[in-house]
């Protein structure tokens, strides 16, 4: 676990996986169950209460903590072809071919309800655009929820539109945005 950035009493760390790949895990399936109906889960998420994925062990990972409490992940994954980012079945309506690789995706952005509002997110975003520009990319790739979508704007993403439903969260209507860099 690397130290990289500090507000207030929140530490911002760059963690390697599997480094507490499975508190993240947790914490993730809590951030979204606090934000989303039970209907809008995938059950299997629900159950294990656990939710990491295949992209996980090959991706930047960010934990943020207060005190001795986790209280927001994010990772971002490097990509030398679309098939390879996470839900890419899902961007089929949208044709992405101009974008010259390596691009970079962000994604699993969580923050415990209670720590919201303290510009978490928003340095895990930088943090994450940061480094996506120091590795080469030409391209950031995000697919936000609806409560994202702005935040995102602000740091100079294009939103594209909306994205076909995934299998994990089928009630939730995530987006296409992409930052050329």
């Amino acid at each position: 676990m690397k130290f990289v950035d500090k507000i207030e009493d929140f530490n911002f760390y760059r963690i390697f996986y599997p480094e507490k790949i499975e508190e993240i895990g947790r914490l993730r399936v809590e951030c979204w169950k606090a934000s989303l109906t039970e209907n809008a889960i995938d059950e299997r998420i629900l159950k294990n209460s656990l939710w990491i994925d295949e992209f996980d062990a090959n991706a930047f990972h960010w934990i943020v903590q207060y005190k001795n409490i986790l209280a927001a992940a994010a990772r971002m994954s490097f990509h030398l072809e679309f098939k390879n980012m996470p839900w890419y079945y899902t961007m089929s309506d949208y044709n992405l071919n101009n974008l010259k690789f390596p691009i970079a995706s962000i994604n699993r952005l969580v923050v415990k309800p209670e720590f919201r509002r303290n510009g978490i997110a928003k340095k895990l975003d930088n943090l994450r655009i940061e480094m996506a520009k120091e590795l080469g990319a030409t391209a950031i790739v995000a697919q936000p929820a609806p409560n994202r979508i702005e935040s995102l704007k602000k740091l100079g993403f294009k939103y594209f539109g909306k994205i076909n439903r995934t299998k994990e969260l089928p009630g939730v209507d995530f987006s296409l945005m992409i930052l050329e860099l």
